[in-house]
């Protein structure tokens, strides 16, 4: 009987062959429809629209193994401090699911300028401030002057320019280290919480650099508890004895104020 030749395949063939797999593999995986996102999956939006988050990811028409989760929570937390949650998910062979939760505003921080206009941001229960979307109910109002400089915002425009310096460089920017911080302390928004329930209906809180927080009276009078409203009780029951008096005496003052407890005073019109 003739012998029939081994044939004897060597390593290099093997990992030739292993290669082109790989390859094949991975071409099918970049560029086949298959494994394509065509649709983002959110659940959780109350204010916030679906085509708002697409047009921040603009992830249709990815590969699926572009799709870097820790990315996109960066993104949509960077685009949107009013989530407080996100949960990216990426599953095969080509869907992306997000969950979120946003958080309830509480204060509308309205912000003038110098040349008239006016900035409104809402703060949550936790001091966090983003821009007003969509419709809610009744919020504590209050009107300022005073520029309070935010993190968020200053993080929000280091994004933009970060982005805009990737499409140009063509680098990797860790958007992970951008996260947006609080405007208000939790502090702050629980005494105005309370200062709210004492201010008339209808009227907004005001603050001022030079008083702190108050309100327009409406009998005419600007009235002012100060920066530190840690005995704001106190000062309201301070305030309202010296309104009684002022009103027996018949004085209509300009100006209440109560900013120092143990040292009231009140304005005039000259």
């Amino acid at each position: 009987m003739p012998s029939l030749p081994a044939l004897r395949v060597g390593w290099r063939v093997a990992s030739g062959l292993l290669v082109i797999l790989m390859s094949l593999s991975l071409y099918i995986l970049l560029y086949t429809p298959a494994f394509q996102v065509e649709v983002l999956e959110v659940e959780g939006l109350q204010r916030l629209t679906l085509e708002e988050v697409n047009s921040v990811l603009n992830v249709s028409g990815e590969s699926i193994v572009k799709i870097d989760p820790e990315e996109l929570h960066a993104e949509l937390q960077a685009a949107f401090p009013e989530l407080s949650s996100i949960q990216v998910r990426v599953f095969l062979p080509a869907r992306v699911k997000v969950d979120v939760l946003e958080r309830t505003p509480l204060i509308s921080w309205v912000q003038s300028n110098s040349n008239g206009n006016s900035e409104e941001k809402w703060v949550d229960q936790e001091g966090f401030a983003f821009s007003p979307r969509g419709e809610v109910g009744s919020l504590i109002r209050v009107e300022t002057n005073v520029d309070i400089s935010t993190d968020a915002a200053i993080e929000a425009e280091g994004l933009a320019q970060a982005k805009a310096s990737n499409l140009s460089n063509q680098t990797k920017v860790d958007l992970t280290a951008i996260k947006p911080t609080p405007m208000l302390s939790t502090e702050m928004v629980k005494t105005l919480q309370n200062m709210a329930t004492y201010v008339p209906a209808g009227t907004p809180i005001l603050f001022s650099a030079e008083h702190g927080f108050g309100w327009q009276d409406p009998k005419g009078w600007q009235v002012y508890l100060g920066k530190n409203l840690k005995d704001i009780s106190q000062k309201l029951v301070i305030y309202q004895k010296l309104e009684e008096s002022l009103a027996e005496q018949g004085i209509e003052p300009s100006l209440i104020s109560v900013e120092f407890l143990h040292a009231p005073y009140y304005r005039t019109e000259q």
